[in-house]
Protein backbone atom coordinates (compact mmCIF):
# COMPACT_ATOMS: atom_id res chain seq x y z
CA UNK A 1 0.00 0.00 0.00
CA UNK A 2 3.39 2.57 0.41
CA UNK A 3 4.30 2.07 -2.76
CA UNK A 4 3.43 5.12 -4.46
CA UNK A 5 4.06 7.47 -1.55
CA UNK A 6 7.56 5.89 -1.39
CA UNK A 7 8.62 7.00 -4.67
CA UNK A 8 9.24 10.67 -2.82
CA UNK A 9 11.49 10.12 -0.38
CA UNK A 10 12.38 13.36 0.55
CA UNK A 11 8.42 13.41 1.82
CA UNK A 12 8.65 10.51 3.80
CA UNK A 13 11.56 11.55 5.42
CA UNK A 14 10.12 14.96 5.94
CA UNK A 15 6.83 13.49 7.42
CA UNK A 16 8.79 10.29 9.74
CA UNK A 17 10.35 13.93 11.30
CA UNK A 18 7.13 15.37 11.66
CA UNK A 19 5.97 12.50 13.40
CA UNK A 20 8.81 11.59 15.48
CA UNK A 21 9.03 7.74 13.74
CA UNK A 22 12.44 6.39 12.50
CA UNK A 23 13.74 8.78 9.55
CA UNK A 24 14.78 6.07 7.08
CA UNK A 25 12.94 7.55 3.83
CA UNK A 26 10.82 4.33 3.73
CA UNK A 27 7.29 4.59 4.70
CA UNK A 28 5.71 1.30 6.13
CA UNK A 29 3.67 0.11 9.17
CA UNK A 30 5.14 2.11 11.68
CA UNK A 31 5.14 5.44 10.09
CA UNK A 32 1.63 4.93 9.13
CA UNK A 33 1.10 4.07 12.79
CA UNK A 34 3.39 7.42 14.10
CA UNK A 35 1.11 9.28 11.24
CA UNK A 36 -2.33 8.13 13.00
CA UNK A 37 -0.81 9.18 16.61
CA UNK A 38 0.35 12.87 15.44
CA UNK A 39 -3.05 13.43 13.73
CA UNK A 40 -5.51 11.35 16.36
CA UNK A 41 -7.65 9.95 13.54
CA UNK A 42 -7.38 7.99 10.36
CA UNK A 43 -5.57 8.49 7.15
CA UNK A 44 -5.16 7.69 3.63
CA UNK A 45 -2.85 7.73 0.87
CA UNK A 46 -3.79 10.53 -1.40
CA UNK A 47 -2.13 11.98 -4.13
CA UNK A 48 1.02 10.50 -2.84
CA UNK A 49 0.79 11.75 0.95
CA UNK A 50 -0.51 10.71 3.79
CA UNK A 51 -3.51 12.66 4.16
CA UNK A 52 -5.86 12.84 7.59
CA UNK A 53 -9.45 12.38 7.91
CA UNK A 54 -10.51 14.79 10.78
CA UNK A 55 -13.73 13.24 11.52
CA UNK A 56 -13.19 9.69 11.72
CA UNK A 57 -14.46 8.89 14.78
CA UNK A 58 -16.66 5.72 13.64
CA UNK A 59 -14.35 3.69 11.18
CA UNK A 60 -11.52 2.38 10.91
CA UNK A 61 -8.94 2.43 7.69
CA UNK A 62 -7.09 -0.78 6.70
CA UNK A 63 -3.70 -0.69 4.76
CA UNK A 64 -2.84 -4.04 5.21
CA UNK A 65 -3.39 -5.21 1.63
CA UNK A 66 -2.37 -3.64 -1.75
CA UNK A 67 -3.13 -3.74 -5.58
CA UNK A 68 -0.26 -2.29 -6.35
CA UNK A 69 1.08 -5.69 -8.03
CA UNK A 70 -0.81 -9.08 -8.81
CA UNK A 71 1.40 -12.14 -8.46
CA UNK A 72 2.20 -12.49 -12.41
CA UNK A 73 3.55 -9.40 -11.98
CA UNK A 74 1.40 -7.08 -13.98
CA UNK A 75 -0.14 -3.58 -12.55
CA UNK A 76 -4.28 -3.10 -12.22
CA UNK A 77 -3.70 0.41 -12.62
CA UNK A 78 -1.81 3.77 -14.17
CA UNK A 79 -0.56 6.86 -13.43
CA UNK A 80 -3.22 9.82 -13.99
CA UNK A 81 -2.71 12.72 -15.48
CA UNK A 82 -3.88 14.67 -12.50
CA UNK A 83 -5.79 14.52 -9.30
CA UNK A 84 -9.09 12.51 -9.40
CA UNK A 85 -12.23 14.79 -9.79
CA UNK A 86 -15.36 12.43 -8.14
CA UNK A 87 -16.09 9.45 -6.04
CA UNK A 88 -17.71 6.69 -8.04
CA UNK A 89 -19.51 3.93 -5.66
CA UNK A 90 -19.86 0.56 -6.43
CA UNK A 91 -20.77 -2.73 -4.99
CA UNK A 92 -18.58 -5.73 -4.97
CA UNK A 93 -17.51 -8.93 -2.93
CA UNK A 94 -19.21 -10.60 0.17
CA UNK A 95 -16.52 -8.70 2.22
CA UNK A 96 -13.76 -6.25 1.52
CA UNK A 97 -11.30 -9.12 1.76
CA UNK A 98 -13.30 -11.67 -0.68
CA UNK A 99 -13.15 -8.46 -3.16
CA UNK A 100 -9.41 -8.50 -2.42
CA UNK A 101 -9.09 -11.82 -3.44
CA UNK A 102 -11.10 -11.93 -6.34
CA UNK A 103 -9.09 -8.54 -7.64
CA UNK A 104 -5.52 -9.94 -6.62
CA UNK A 105 -5.92 -13.35 -8.40
CA UNK A 106 -7.47 -12.50 -11.31
CA UNK A 107 -5.70 -14.18 -14.24
CA UNK A 108 -7.55 -12.46 -17.25
CA UNK A 109 -9.54 -9.68 -16.61
CA UNK A 110 -7.60 -7.09 -14.11
CA UNK A 111 -9.83 -4.71 -12.13
CA UNK A 112 -9.53 -2.60 -9.16
CA UNK A 113 -10.89 -0.20 -6.49
CA UNK A 114 -9.16 2.14 -4.27
CA UNK A 115 -11.50 1.32 -1.25
CA UNK A 116 -13.50 -1.48 -0.17
CA UNK A 117 -15.90 -0.92 2.85
CA UNK A 118 -17.52 -3.79 4.36
CA UNK A 119 -17.56 -6.82 7.45
CA UNK A 120 -14.27 -7.95 8.81
CA UNK A 121 -14.37 -11.80 7.67
CA UNK A 122 -12.15 -12.39 10.89
CA UNK A 123 -14.45 -10.56 13.20
CA UNK A 124 -18.25 -10.40 12.08
CA UNK A 125 -18.70 -7.16 14.38
CA UNK A 126 -15.96 -5.06 13.08
CA UNK A 127 -16.91 -2.67 9.94
CA UNK A 128 -13.42 -2.07 8.30
CA UNK A 129 -12.62 0.62 5.20
CA UNK A 130 -9.87 -0.90 3.49
CA UNK A 131 -7.74 1.03 0.86
CA UNK A 132 -5.96 -1.08 -1.73
CA UNK A 133 -4.88 2.25 -3.51
CA UNK A 134 -3.15 5.40 -3.29
CA UNK A 135 -5.66 7.74 -4.62
CA UNK A 136 -3.13 9.44 -7.62
CA UNK A 137 -3.57 5.88 -9.36
CA UNK A 138 -6.12 5.24 -11.50
CA UNK A 139 -7.53 1.70 -10.77
CA UNK A 140 -9.64 0.61 -13.44
CA UNK A 141 -13.11 -0.13 -12.17
CA UNK A 142 -15.78 2.14 -14.17
CA UNK A 143 -14.09 2.53 -17.72
CA UNK A 144 -13.70 5.73 -19.27
CA UNK A 145 -14.61 7.56 -15.80
CA UNK A 146 -11.20 5.44 -14.14
CA UNK A 147 -9.33 8.44 -15.06
CA UNK A 148 -11.38 10.79 -13.45
CA UNK A 149 -12.49 9.25 -10.23
CA UNK A 150 -11.97 7.17 -7.30
CA UNK A 151 -13.40 4.33 -6.59
CA UNK A 152 -15.13 2.30 -3.55
CA UNK A 153 -16.55 -0.67 -3.18
CA UNK A 154 -19.69 -1.18 -0.67
CA UNK A 155 -18.59 -5.14 -0.15
CA UNK A 156 -22.13 -7.17 0.49
CA UNK A 157 -23.57 -8.72 -1.80
CA UNK A 158 -26.46 -6.89 -3.55
CA UNK A 159 -28.50 -9.97 -4.77
CA UNK A 160 -30.85 -11.79 -2.95
CA UNK A 161 -29.58 -14.98 -4.28
CA UNK A 162 -26.60 -14.37 -1.58
CA UNK A 163 -28.89 -13.92 1.42
CA UNK A 164 -27.77 -16.82 2.80
CA UNK A 165 -24.35 -15.95 2.41
CA UNK A 166 -25.15 -12.60 3.62
CA UNK A 167 -25.86 -13.27 6.93
CA UNK A 168 -23.65 -15.79 7.51
CA UNK A 169 -21.30 -13.09 6.79
CA UNK A 170 -22.76 -11.08 9.71
CA UNK A 171 -24.76 -9.02 7.72
CA UNK A 172 -28.02 -7.91 8.67
CA UNK A 173 -30.09 -8.04 5.53
CA UNK A 174 -33.29 -8.81 3.84
CA UNK A 175 -34.72 -9.25 0.73
CA UNK A 176 -36.44 -6.33 -0.72
CA UNK A 177 -38.31 -4.49 -3.44
CA UNK A 178 -35.96 -2.29 -5.61
CA UNK A 179 -37.83 0.63 -6.84
CA UNK A 180 -35.00 1.68 -9.33
CA UNK A 181 -33.07 0.10 -12.02
CA UNK A 182 -31.55 -3.89 -11.95
CA UNK A 183 -33.58 -6.81 -10.70
CA UNK A 184 -36.77 -6.38 -9.37
CA UNK A 185 -35.51 -8.24 -5.77
CA UNK A 186 -32.21 -7.65 -3.99
CA UNK A 187 -31.17 -7.82 -0.84
CA UNK A 188 -31.31 -4.15 1.64
CA UNK A 189 -27.71 -2.81 2.34
CA UNK A 190 -26.51 -3.78 6.18
CA UNK A 191 -27.54 -0.56 7.80
CA UNK A 192 -24.28 -0.48 10.37
CA UNK A 193 -22.48 -0.81 6.86
CA UNK A 194 -23.98 1.90 5.52
CA UNK A 195 -23.34 4.57 8.40
CA UNK A 196 -20.09 3.73 8.37
CA UNK A 197 -19.60 4.01 4.38
CA UNK A 198 -21.57 6.91 4.50
CA UNK A 199 -19.09 8.84 6.81
CA UNK A 200 -16.22 8.14 5.23
CA UNK A 201 -17.16 8.86 1.71
CA UNK A 202 -18.27 12.27 3.76
CA UNK A 203 -14.69 12.17 5.15
CA UNK A 204 -13.31 11.39 1.39
CA UNK A 205 -15.15 13.94 -0.03
CA UNK A 206 -13.19 17.00 1.92
CA UNK A 207 -10.09 15.11 1.74
CA UNK A 208 -10.31 15.19 -2.01
CA UNK A 209 -11.19 18.86 -1.41
CA UNK A 210 -14.16 18.49 -4.23
CA UNK A 211 -17.24 19.24 -1.49
CA UNK A 212 -17.78 22.25 -2.96
CA UNK A 213 -19.26 20.09 -6.56
CA UNK A 214 -22.84 18.48 -6.38
CA UNK A 215 -24.25 15.03 -5.57
CA UNK A 216 -25.53 12.85 -7.81
CA UNK A 217 -29.12 12.21 -6.66
CA UNK A 218 -31.02 10.54 -9.07
CA UNK A 219 -31.01 7.74 -11.64
CA UNK A 220 -29.97 9.60 -15.03
CA UNK A 221 -27.19 8.63 -16.96
CA UNK A 222 -24.61 11.13 -17.70
CA UNK A 223 -21.57 11.56 -20.05
CA UNK A 224 -17.87 11.49 -18.62
CA UNK A 225 -17.80 15.07 -18.90
CA UNK A 226 -21.07 15.67 -16.64
CA UNK A 227 -20.57 12.99 -14.82
CA UNK A 228 -17.14 14.94 -13.65
CA UNK A 229 -19.74 17.76 -12.35
CA UNK A 230 -20.70 15.51 -9.41
CA UNK A 231 -18.42 14.58 -6.08
CA UNK A 232 -20.31 11.26 -6.00
CA UNK A 233 -21.74 9.31 -8.46
CA UNK A 234 -23.21 6.15 -8.84
CA UNK A 235 -21.86 3.18 -11.20
CA UNK A 236 -25.20 3.16 -12.48
CA UNK A 237 -25.02 7.14 -13.51
CA UNK A 238 -22.22 6.59 -16.16
CA UNK A 239 -23.39 3.33 -18.01
CA UNK A 240 -26.68 2.42 -18.80
CA UNK A 241 -25.60 -1.49 -18.77
CA UNK A 242 -24.94 -0.82 -14.82
CA UNK A 243 -27.05 -0.52 -11.82
CA UNK A 244 -24.80 -0.22 -8.84
CA UNK A 245 -25.01 1.39 -6.78
CA UNK A 246 -28.99 0.64 -7.29
CA UNK A 247 -31.36 3.04 -5.85
CA UNK A 248 -32.15 1.74 -2.24
CA UNK A 249 -28.65 1.77 -1.51
CA UNK A 250 -27.97 4.83 -2.79
CA UNK A 251 -30.82 6.24 -0.63
CA UNK A 252 -28.57 5.14 2.30
CA UNK A 253 -25.33 6.42 1.35
CA UNK A 254 -24.64 9.33 -0.82
CA UNK A 255 -27.74 10.29 -1.28
CA UNK A 256 -28.26 11.66 2.46
CA UNK A 257 -25.26 13.82 2.61
CA UNK A 258 -25.57 17.52 1.89
CA UNK A 259 -25.61 18.15 -1.58
CA UNK A 260 -23.50 21.28 -1.16
CA UNK A 261 -23.60 24.35 -3.78
CA UNK A 262 -25.20 23.65 -7.39
CA UNK A 263 -22.92 23.73 -10.04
Amino acid sequence: MFEHINKNRAYVMQIQEKVGTTVDGVAGPNTLKAVKEHYGCEVICHNGKFVPLHNSTDYLVEHDLSLYELPDGTRNWCHRSKPAESICLHWGGHTPRNLYRIFYNSKSRHVSTHFAIGRDPRDNNRIEVMQFLDTALQAYHAGKFNKFSVGIDISQSVQAKHINVALKNGHDVEVIENTGRGEKEMLSLDPEIAEVAKAFIEDLRLAMEIDDKPICKDEEVYGIYDACGFSIISHMNISKRKWDICKPWAEMLHHRIDNGPKC
